[in-house]
């Protein structure tokens, strides 16, 4: 197994130290940039795959993951969090992306986890936030080694999303191979094959094949994704374990930036405590 590793040591108040690896996963087209954090035990140890959202990285906004990575780990849980290309430190340019890849990337760094000898291969949970709730969809509801999985304001109808983008960007992305998008917090290079393939994506269908127990968080605010997503993956859902969490004065990000870490602290406690009790 390829792996460049650098040690280092992550605390959070009130946490317990939990040692951190800048990781290299493997991949049949590139290598793809992680951090693995694990606790303190020498006993293998259920972990969780993070999949970050559309455009973010693997620290997600606000540090969302690298906080709910301490958490996990003072409760016992290893994670890994990871980039796709053109995000955070991957080397591969964003219009490498579209929804394929990003599938595809998720499924090998969900085999590098379960393959890590400090993992219980036996309890492999996921959270995907936004765009990657829709890719923990899609892998929850297609491989059966998943026996948890989390949704923060997790995409559902691809085909209908990103409407704007499309309109704007499309055709100069058919004409060029790719359109430089203004997407408002940073830009990226969107393909055409990004544009189409979003037609071939169906999380909420996916989600149908997902047994395990599963938490769906939306803010009642959110813009983006609204509540009745949320309510759409419950109910779609194939799990007779399922609880949903609406925050009512929360956006897409759980005010994150706000100044008022209210809810996103209170997003990350759920998190990490109902992935604790399962």
């Amino acid at each position: 197994m390829k792996l460049k590793s650098i040690a280092i040591l992550v605390a959070a108040a009130g946490l317990a130290f939990a040692a951190e690896e800048a990781v290299t996963i493997p991949g049949s087209q590139y290598d793809s940039p992680g951090i693995l954090s694990l606790p303190e035990t020498d006993a293998p140890a259920p972990a969780v795959l993070l999949i970050h959202g559309f455009a973010s990285d693997k620290q997600e906004v606000g540090g969302f993951y690298s906080n709910l990575a301490a958490q996990l780990a003072d409760a016992g849980i290893a994670s890994l969090r990871f980039d796709f290309p053109g995000s955070g430190d991957h080397t591969v340019g964003f219009e490498s992306n579209n929804w394929n890849t990003f599938v595809r990337d998720t499924r090998e760094a969900f085999e590098w986890l379960a393959g890590h000898e400090a993992v219980d291969a036996g309890k492999l949970g996921l959270v995907g936030f936004s765009l990657g709730g829709a890719i923990a969809s899609n892998l929850a509801g297609n491989d059966e080694r998943v026996s948890a999985l989390v949704l923060w304001s997790a995409a559902g109808d691809m085909a209908s999303s990103q409407t704007d983008l499309y309109d704007t960007y499309y055709q100069t992305a058919v004409a060029d191979g790719w359109a430089e998008a203004d997407l408002g917090f940073r830009t990226a290079r969107l393909s055409a094959a990004y544009f189409e393939g979003r037609f071939s994506a169906f999380p909420l269908y996916d989600i149908r094949s997902y047994t395990g127990p599963l938490l769906v968080v939306n803010g009642a605010l959110d813009t983006s994704v609204p509540v009745r997503t949320a309510r759409e993956y419950v109910s779609n859902s194939g799990s007779n374990d399922v609880t949903l969490r609406i925050f009512p004065d929360s956006d897409h990000i759980f005010n994150v930036l706000s100044g008022d870490l209210t809810d996103s602290a209170a997003v990350l406690e759920l998190t990490a405590g109902w992935l604790e009790d399962r």
